[in-house]
């Protein structure tokens, strides 16, 4: 149980399966709470699940105090595949708040892949990226990089073809080490003899509020 804001947070239940992270969070709190707070989920090192869905059930109003309770049940994507089992997951609830658009920070490159590597690029406040290879696979072709910053490990990047058409990824980066933050990205499969273009933007907000991290621990 935490507190965050106006809000009591209990997580109820957690249930893993190799397809799919579920977590039960009640929150109590003003009325229409449920309509004021979103919540990410990450593991113990620091990777976010990628959310597949969500809603709200058990909603309830407490006729004495005023305040409002509600179970979110969030659906995100599998562990691992290389951290199958973490000692805990980490609730990051946080507040849709308006952010100044002054904040806002976008910064893209452009550079060949001919298969010279590294390829480092510098996102200022968001952090740095640095693609080490590209296995271009029969079925797939697959990109692994590395960031300096957890906040942004997933950032916009795809493929300029030979014909000048954008190719993006077919399915969610995943973590494979976790130290250096290391990340490997599929696209469809690709001509390695072709010219082939990467594209990366970093876009995000500067002087962004921490959303603070409750523990879950896990009974494996």
């Amino acid at each position: 149980e935490a507190v965050y804001k106006d809000f009591q947070l209990r997580v109820k239940k957690v249930t893993a399966s190799p397809a799919s992270t579920e977590v039960l969070v009640e929150a109590i709190g003003p009325k229409d709470a449920w309509s004021m707070i979103n919540f990410g989920v990450k593991d113990d090192w620091g990777t976010a699940l990628e959310f597949a869905g969500g809603g709200g059930e058990d909603r309830k109003i407490d006729p004495q105090t005023g305040l409002e309770s509600m179970t979110h049940r969030l659906l995100f994507g599998p562990l691992g595949p290389v951290n199958t089992k973490p000692e805990y997951l980490v609730l990051q609830p946080k507040l849709a708040i308006p952010v100044r658009e002054e904040d806002h920070f976008q910064k893209e490159f452009v550079s060949e892949l001919k298969g010279e590597y590294p390829l480092e690029f510098d996102g200022g406040c968001l952090g740095s990226l640095k693609v080490v290879g590209t296995e271009f696979q029969k079925d797939k072709t697959v990109l692994t990089y590395q960031v300096s910053n957890l906040d942004h490990q997933y950032p916009l990047l795809f493929i300029e073809d030979a014909k000048g058409e954008d190719v993006f990824p077919s399915k969610m980066p995943v973590r494979v080490k976790k130290e250096p933050y290391e990340f490997q990205m599929e696209f469809p499969p690709m001509n390695p003899e072709e010219s082939l273009k990467l594209h990366l933007i970093f876009d995000g907000y500067r002087n962004q509020e921490k959303s603070p991290e409750i523990k879950i621990p896990l009974g494996w």
